[in-house]
């Protein structure tokens, strides 16, 4: 199941999305994430991405914008994802 992240993911929206996201997962995998429309990522955003990365090692991001790139490394962020091979740029 891949799951189409939202245009923001901040402390006013991560409460809203991870339990429709649970929901919708059900007894379900969760294989990846699309991050297309995700424009805006806060501290509580990050901590559900690490969250569900945690949960589901496997798990994959796409369509990573540049800015989203930069952010995580920024903070230190993308040497984890990406050496885990949890992130997939494509």
């Amino acid at each position: 199941m891949i799951i189409v992240l939202p245009e923001e993911l901040t402390i006013f929206t991560v409460n809203d999305f991870r339990d429709k996201t649970i929901k919708r997962m059900s007894n379900r995998e969760l294989k990846g994430l699309d991050a297309t429309d995700l424009r805006e990522l806060d501290g509580a955003g990050i901590q559900l991405l690490l969250s569900l990365y945690k949960s589901f090692p496997y798990l994959t991001m796409e369509n990573l914008s540049d800015a989203l790139l930069k952010k995580l490394e920024l903070i230190g962020l993308k040497e984890i994802f990406i050496s885990k091979g949890s992130v997939n740029n494509g």
